[in-house]
């Protein structure tokens, strides 16, 4: 027999906003091996790269939470200028 799982909502801005501070951490540890003098060249260089993506990753997200954030603002704004019959 197969139970429906329930399906709780899911705070997107919450899940959102731990992904960013999780990326800013993860950033920030790869920035440090990236410039670490005791590692090889080869060694930076490859976290040097992974530095690159974990910020156009972060980018990405705080990006597309701006222009969700954007589009919400657009809607509320549209619904006062119709509720003033503008």
């Amino acid at each position: 027999m197969l139970k429906v799982l329930e399906s709780k909502p899911i705070d997107t801005k919450a899940v959102r906003e731990k992904m960013i501070r999780n990326l800013e951490q993860l950033l920030d540890f790869a920035h440090r091996k990236a410039t670490d003098p005791e590692l090889s060249p080869k060694a930076r260089q490859s976290w040097a790269r992974l530095e690159t993506y974990i910020a156009q990753t972060l980018n990405s997200i705080v990006n597309d939470y701006d222009i969700v954030s954007i589009k919400k603002k657009l809607e509320e704004l549209k619904k006062i200028a119709e509720e003033l019959d503008l």
